[in-house]
C-alpha cells in the first residue's frame, strides 16, 4: 500500500515539475527574440553622434509575425537598422525571423503628449534596404506611407596633428509611398508631393483646399489618405 502511494506521489510530482519546466518555456520563448549581448559585441568602430531615434529605453510592444504585440523596454538603432530591447537590465539585440515590428511609445516635447511610433520590416523594392529593413509606418491602409531614416559615417572634425578625422553620424530621411498594385514611390514629406505621386486629381486638391491638409501634420495626412483610399474602394 505504501508503495502504491509512494508511486503514484511520485509520478504526481514528475507531472507537475514537467508542467512548470512546459510554462516556463513559453516564458521563456515570448521574452527571448534570438537577442545577442551588446556587450559581448565589438565595437571596432567610434564615432561620434546619437545612432538612436530615442536616447533612451522607452515603453513598447514587439509585433511577432502572427500579429501579437509583447510588451518590453525598447530603443531602435537607426545606424544599424537593429531594435534593442532591455531584459533583466542587460541590453538585447533583437534578431529573431518571428519579428515583424515594433511600437514605441514617445513623449512629445512640444505638447507633453504621448505617441506610439510603429514600425514594420518586410517591405520590398526599395533601394539600399533589405526585408529586414525597419520602416516607421506613417499610415497603411490600400495605400501606405513610410518613413526610413538612412545613417551614414563620414569624417567630421580632425583630431590631433591633422593626422585622422574622426567619424560623425549623418542622417537623411527619406519617405516613400506604396500604391496599391505594390508599386513604390519615392515622395517628400509635404501635400504637394504627396498629391502629385497619388495622381493629383481635382478631387484630390479640392479635398486638401476644402480641409485645409497639412500633411507634415501625422493626423490630417492620415485624414487625407483615409479620403484617397475611400475614393479608391473598388478600383
Amino acid at each position: 500500500m505504501f508503495s502504491n502511494t509512494f508511486s503514484k506521489t511520485l509520478l504526481f510530482l514528475l507531472v507537475y515539475l514537467f508542467s512548470l519546466t512546459s510554462v516556463f518555456a513559453q516564458v521563456s520563448n515570448v521574452t527571448d527574440f534570438g537577442g545577442v549581448p551588446l556587450r559581448s559585441k565589438s565595437q571596432a568602430t567610434r564615432f561620434s553622434g546619437n545612432p538612436y531615434t530615442t536616447t533612451e529605453f522607452v515603453k513598447g510592444f514587439i509585433i511577432t509575425t502572427s500579429k501579437k504585440q509583447i510588451s518590453q523596454m525598447l530603443r531602435y538603432d537607426a545606424f544599424e537598422d537593429k531594435l534593442q530591447y532591455m531584459k533583466d537590465m542587460a541590453i538585447y539585440e533583437a534578431s529573431s525571423p518571428t519579428i515583424g515590428g515594433f511600437i514605441l511609445e514617445v513623449k512629445n516635447p512640444k505638447n507633453n503628449i504621448t505617441e506610439r511610433l510603429n514600425y514594420k520590416n518586410g517591405v520590398k523594392g526599395i533601394e539600399g534596404t533589405s526585408e529586414n529593413s525597419y520602416f516607421e509606418v506613417l499610415y497603411e491602409g490600400k495605400h501606405t506611407i513610410l518613413h526610413k531614416i538612412f545613417m551614414q559615417l563620414k569624417p567630421s572634425t580632425a583630431t590631433y596633428g591633422g593626422m585622422q578625422s574622426e567619424l560623425g553620424l549623418e542622417s537623411e530621411s527619406k519617405y516613400f509611398l506604396v500604391l496599391p498594385n505594390g508599386e513604390v514611390k519615392s515622395i517628400k514629406y509635404n501635400t504637394s508631393s504627396i498629391l502629385k505621386a497619388l495622381g493629383n486629381t481635382p478631387a484630390q486638391k479640392t479635398f486638401v483646399k476644402e480641409n485645409k491638409i497639412n500633411a507634415k501634420n501625422k493626423a490630417e495626412l492620415q485624414k487625407l489618405m483615409k479620403y484617397v483610399d475611400e475614393q479608391s474602394a473598388g478600383k
